[in-house]
């Protein structure tokens, strides 16, 4: 029995091929490949698992191997997904913790998967993707935090992050701890004919031929069936990007109180000085956005 950890990046068409797995995966089950659920899963992915070990809480990566050791034959793959798994990267005494606990239940087997991108695209997605998350940032703010650390840490009220930028740092501290290789795919790899196909591939090598076409074909009969399934995550333009951070800037430091909202005239007030703000935001993103890429090419390239 082997396990594979994907473990993102983050914004690297991680929620597609989750959305693709979990959808398939009584289909995929019955080719050895099997992706754990348990009670109240909320899909895609297994982030809940990513979050509790986190917090040093490994019950439900226990539970799901107990289940998965009664279910499946000796030759199975158990596939766990989630892009809050690189958290892990940086602190790896738990992916370590991961594989003490596997190791328990005899399974020595264990992979680690990771797609990568360009670092500044990954950061520009990303800073997109946060203002969604109640997180209080700003574009140089970010910025500099990843190029003086090379990752970006950040949470709300349920969940702590950290973002891998320093590649080489860090994959090879993780390869150090647990005494593994991870292995790596270019965003370009990971996402040629469908998401994940290069992964699914790589971990289903012992199969026949005849059997590894089938599992092709059945995601391909998926995204035919439900093609809006590779577009998960919907891009924000750089105006609604800037609003959500001021309008969390304003919920988190209980700014609204400066306006009397159960006026209209005041709420007219209060959505002109808001755009404007968030106008003047993407001015200064612009201002020095050129200077940012050039840093990342310097740090990371």
């Amino acid at each position: 029995m082997k396990i594979v950890f994907h473990i993102g990046l983050h914004k690297t068409a991680t929620t597609s091929f989750q959305s693709l797995i979990f959808k398939e995966k009584n289909n995929l089950e019955k080719f050895g490949l099997y992706y754990p659920t348990y009670e109240n899963f909320e899909g895609p992915g297994h982030h809940r698992v990513a979050h509790e070990v986190i917090n040093n809480n490994f019950s439900l990566f226990t539970y799901s191997l107990k289940k998965a050791k009664k279910l499946l034959k000796d030759n199975s793959i158990i596939l766990f997904s989630s892009e809050d798994f690189e958290y892990y990267l940086k602190e790896s005494s738990l992916a370590k913790e991961l594989v003490t606990i596997a190791n328990k239940f005899k399974i020595y087997d264990i992979e680690w998967h990771v797609c990568t991108r360009d670092q500044f695209s990954y950061f520009e997605s990303l800073y997109s993707e946060l203002s969604k998350h109640n997180i209080v940032t700003n574009y140089k703010l970010m910025a500099n935090q990843i190029l003086k650390k090379g990752y970006y840490s950040t949470g709300n009220e349920k969940t702590k992050w950290i973002f891998i930028f320093d590649y080489h740092k860090y994959f090879e501290l993780f390869n150090r701890t647990l005494k593994v290789k991870l292995i790596k795919y270019s965003m370009q790899e990971f996402t040629k004919d469908f998401p994940g196909k290069i992964l699914i591939n790589n971990i289903c090598k012992n199969l026949e031929p005849s059997d590894k076409l089938k599992i092709d074909n059945l995601i391909y009969l998926r995204i035919n069936k439900e093609p809006n399934s590779l577009h998960v995550n919907k891009k924000l333009s750089e105006f609604n990007v800037e609003l959500n951070y001021v309008l969390t800037l304003f919920q988190r430091f209980f700014l609204f109180r400066i306006f009397n909202l159960n006026k209209y005239l005041a709420k007219i007030q209060f959505l002109i000085f808001v755009k404007m703000f968030a106008s003047f935001r993407i001015l200064k993103v612009y201002l020095i956005k050129k200077k940012i890429k050039n840093l990342f090419s310097k740090k990371f390239n």
